[in-house]
């Protein structure tokens, strides 16, 4: 099944409100495709797919499918969706999302996918950010917004550039001549069975890559050494402290919490100013650096270029700042190792305490890490909790958010931690806490950020 042959017929996608859906979709508008697509709520996204030609439903019902050639789904998508339903029951043809995505990219010249358990949508961002400012014209397919190419997807020449999503080993589908490999970590433990499946499956996905592909690799990073062993393409490297083929050297922190380094390679050093906080972007950068490399960029347009990155959307994103001075950020953090990195950068940028309001995101995941999430919060002086985002999953019983207030608490005895049964007690408990120079942070993948627009009132 191919997707050109359905190129004088609607192409209905059914959560068009993802950001990925959203993104192929806006893709196959680009291309001169007839498109439909449906959600469980308004998106503020819908109001751009209209004005580029598409017609968008919500929430889901039977009926909004009709007339479609070919349906488009992601992992998400539950078999007994009706629209879904009625189109199966009508014949008509489904395709998973990256299967789509994989046809789209056949035709690049270099097809490049940043991988990773924590950094994709930020070193792909980096990415994109290098090769058009260095005169490279990408077409790229992200996780997250990026002010310079207006959202998260761009339509442009024959470097494609995609985030690689492992979970349900999405990223296999992918046709690569190209690939980056940030971290691997425990995730994902619905569909995973442990740490070992996770290196296998990212085993395979490099495996994958034609024997002329290159794969960029993490240095300091033994799970990602590990999964490149049995590989065949040419690797390249990238890190702080082993020898690496890009290394960052002499590194100095900057007051607003942004990284000064210098990238070592062949000998050669080039100076890079970050833009976006955290020593964890120093790695993120020196990533991005090495794989526009790849995709044919000159090393030194390079590394001016990734300090012009200032963040994508809900990367350490500034919402605003209260009356009372303290400025309120948002990340998408939802991982341990994820909140660890955002709150140490947040505890650089400021000079008075960092308030962090935390969301957790599926119950596997909160349950399967508790202790790793009790261990996360180190950098935050105060720290609010609110319920667990379900997302995909059903509330088991199995786990609450009052489970992990308990477990941070006896962990780290001492530690200020409070659950909030709602987003407006949540703000107003952040609100007490800070003062000036204070930093109130949002951390979660869901919709948390319903509690940075409450605190807009107090603005």
């Amino acid at each position: 099944m191919r997707i050109a042959d359905f190129k004088d017929k609607k192409i209905h996608f059914i959560g068009i409100g993802g950001i990925s859906m959203r993104g192929l979709a806006q893709l196959l508008l680009m291309d001169g495709y007839e498109v439909t697509g449906s959600d469980m709520s308004y998106s503020e996204c819908f109001d751009d797919l209209e004005k580029m030609g598409a017609k968008c439903y919500t929430p889901h019902k039977a009926g909004q499918e009709e007339g479609a050639g070919l349906i488009v789904i992601n992992s998400a998508i539950s078999k007994d969706n009706p629209e879904l339903q009625a189109a199966r029951e009508k014949g008509v043809p489904v395709m998973e999302r990256t299967e789509l995505l994989s046809q789209l990219m056949e035709n690049a010249r270099i097809a490049f996918g940043v991988s990773g358990m924590h950094g994709k949508t930020t070193c792909s961002s980096m990415l994109v950010t290098i090769l058009e400012l260095c005169g490279k014209d990408p077409t790229a397919h992200l996780g997250g917004e990026l002010d310079l190419i207006g959202g998260a997807t761009k339509h442009g020449g024959d470097i494609f550039i995609t985030e690689a999503c492992e979970y349900k080993n999405n990223y296999h589908r992918l046709s690569l001549t190209g690939a980056a490999i940030l971290n691997i970590d425990e995730d994902h433990l619905d569909f995973f069975e442990d740490l070992d499946d996770i290196i296998d499956s990212y085993r395979t996905y490099i495996n994958k890559l034609p024997a002329d592909g290159v794969v960029v690799l993490n240095a300091d990073d033994e799970n990602t050494l590990i999964a490149a062993k049995s590989r065949s393409c040419k690797a390249i490297t990238f890190g702080i402290e082993n020898d690496a083929d890009f290394k960052a050297v002499n590194l100095k922190k900057g007051s607003s919490g942004c990284w000064d380094f210098d990238l070592l390679r062949n000998g050669v050093e080039h100076h890079v100013s970050l833009s976006a906080p955290g020593r964890h972007n120093v790695y993120n950068a020196c990533a991005a650096i090495a794989s526009a490399f790849v995709c044919e960029c000159d090393i030194q347009c390079a590394c001016k270029a990734v300090g012009e990155y200032k963040g994508a959307k809900r990367r350490f994103e500034k919402s605003g700042q209260l009356k009372n001075g303290a400025e309120v950020f948002h990340d998408y953090a939802h991982h341990p190792r994820e909140v660890k990195a955002t709150l140490s950068a947040a505890k650089d940028r400021t000079t008075g305490k960092v308030i962090a309001v935390f969301q957790p995101h599926t119950y596997t995941r909160t349950r399967a890490l508790l202790d790793d999430f009790a261990a996360a919060f180190g950098n935050a002086d105060e720290l609010i909790i609110t319920d667990i985002y379900a997302a995909r999953e059903l509330d088991d019983g199995s786990v609450h958010s009052k489970d992990l207030v308990k477990k941070v608490i006896q962990e780290n005895p001492g530690e200020r931690c409070f659950y909030a049964d709602s987003f407006e007690e949540a703000a107003a408990k952040a609100l007490e806490l800070s003062d000036k120079d204070d930093i109130i942070i949002t951390l979660g993948a869901g919709d948390i950020q319903k509690v940075n627009r409450i605190l807009k009132d107090y603005e």
